[in-house]
């Protein structure tokens, strides 16, 4: 098979954002392919069920859900079933450091399809339909800028929901923000380090702390997180590449192709060829 496609922001959109209608009278149809983004994706239902694979979890979204696609996270469409939803494509250069921190906590501590209140539904479906009548006024000045501000308050509203949705029990924010500078160096660093220790000391931090940040925020350890990245990784190459076994680890920074498929089986419970032959029945 060939490599996961991406979707590049720049491809859909010559303003770094767009908004998509799916409905059964809409000649726009969903992507039902395997792929990921360079961008954030954020989809609102406003009526009707759809399933959803994310990152090879299966979500059912129903009327009134908002689930949100991480830059890099593979998704397919699945089926739906009278469906009206909305689809906001944002390259991440429009998303400011609040709200992005905000979607990052979210996807980092829950990544689940949340349920929004009805008040607040109406005012998202206001402003989703507001904003889909000016992509059809985009050969008209100042359409571009005026979308970028709509969008914005968009994005601003749903992370408004999420933030408000938080459990009582909040985390403290300076854990929030070591958690995301975690998440970020994870992303860029997995090859080189796969110790806590190798995170706490880029982070100026002691292993002991950077743990407690990372298991209040993410309900798991640092090095339950690091595991999770690698086994997400390898599932992600193992399914939509067509690298071996060697490449893949020597990919995730492991020198030991023997090591990487233990730890892969202990982990997932099959060997990683006979994940790859399960998802590419």
């Amino acid at each position: 098979m060939s490599d996961c496609l991406i979707h590049q922001v720049n491809k859909i959109s010559d303003c770094g954002i767009k908004l998509k209608v799916l409905s059964s009278e809409s000649a726009v149809k969903p992507v039902d392919y395997a792929h990921f983004d360079d961008y954030y994706l954020l989809g609102f239902i406003e009526q009707g069920v759809c399933s959803v694979n994310l990152d090879f979890k299966e979500y059912l979204c129903s009327e009134g859900m908002v689930l949100i696609s991480q830059p890099g996270q593979v998704h397919q469409f699945i089926r739906s079933k009278d469906l009206k939803a909305y689809l906001l494509m944002v390259d991440s250069a429009f998303v400011g450091n609040i709200d992005k921190r905000i979607l990052d906590e979210y996807a980092y501590s829950r990544q689940v399809p949340l349920r929004i209140e009805k008040s607040m539904r109406l005012d998202l479906q206001k402003l989703m339909s507001v904003l889909s009548g000016w992509f059809d006024k985009s050969d008209e000045p100042l359409v571009k800028g005026m979308i970028r501000n709509l969008c914005t308050a968009l994005i601003g509203m749903i992370t408004f929901i999420l933030h408000k949705e938080r459990t009582v029990d909040e985390v403290n924010n300076r854990y929030v923000e070591i958690t995301c500078a975690f998440k970020e160096l994870l992303n860029e660093k997995l090859s080189f380090g796969k110790s806590p220790s190798y995170y706490a000391s880029l982070m100026n931090l002691s292993a002991v702390y950077l743990n407690e940040a990372v298991k209040a925020v993410t309900g798991q350890s640092t090095s339950k997180n690091i595991q999770s990245e690698i086994i997400l990784r390898a599932k992600r190459l193992l399914v939509y590449s067509t690298k071996n076994i060697q490449e893949i680890a020597l990919d995730l920074g492991f020198d030991d192709a023997a090591y990487f498929t233990r730890l892969f089986t202990k982990v997932v419970g099959v060997s990683p060829l006979a994940f790859k032959k399960k998802y590419l029945k």
